[in-house]
């Protein structure tokens, strides 16, 4: 499967990216990439963390959750944007049928967050997101305050040189993988 034009269309990007991502999902990535977002520093020194839920062949963040010490929160999303609720352990699907934090979870303010982990179908070395299209974290990750780490999560095999990005795209900071943790 090649990698489309670099001045293809990002729908051509997203769907290169899916079919990529959907050969790729292991539970050994998910573990390895979240081991090593465990020993990495930023992460022990963060106190209030964002995560993603991941839905279909997300790598999941599911081992991180036993970190003691930390607020995990993670997104919820309506028509309104992307709101971000404490991890209370109860959930409620979305919709289009990944989970979410219940309604009445209590909101964490994005200044609150140190470190927020990002879902992506993939991402440039230089921090460019391939998001799914809805903007959804490029309306929310500004919000953030400046000190806030970015961190793309992804198969490096998902990491590429380059991707398509337009101004309203907000890049990462840094980027995890089975490979380690690397910044942009």
């Amino acid at each position: 499967m090649s990698l489309p034009e670099a001045d293809a269309p990002k729908p051509a990007w997203r769907a290169w990216a899916k079919a990529r991502r959907a050969l790729l999902t292991s539970p050994t990535l998910s573990a390895q990439t979240c081991s090593n977002i465990k020993a990495w520093k930023a992460f022990q020194e963060a106190k209030t963390v964002l995560v993603y839920l991941a839905f279909g062949s997300e790598l999941s963040l599911a081992d991180l959750m036993s970190v003691t010490g930390k607020t995990f929160c993670a997104p919820r999303t309506s028509r309104a944007g992307l709101r971000v609720h404490l991890l209370t352990g109860e959930l409620e699907p979305h919709p289009h049928g990944y989970l979410q934090p219940l309604e009445n979870a209590p909101e964490i303010d994005a200044d609150a967050i140190d470190l927020a982990l990002v879902p992506g179908l993939a991402f440039s070395r230089a921090g460019a997101r391939l998001g799914y299209g809805k903007g959804y974290y490029d309306r929310f990750l500004p919000t953030l305050t400046p000190s806030a780490l970015r961190v793309g999560v992804a198969a490096s095999a998902l990491i590429l040189l380059s991707l398509p990005a337009e101004p309203h795209d907000v890049s990462m900071t840094h980027l995890a993988s089975e490979q380690g943790v690397q910044s942009c």
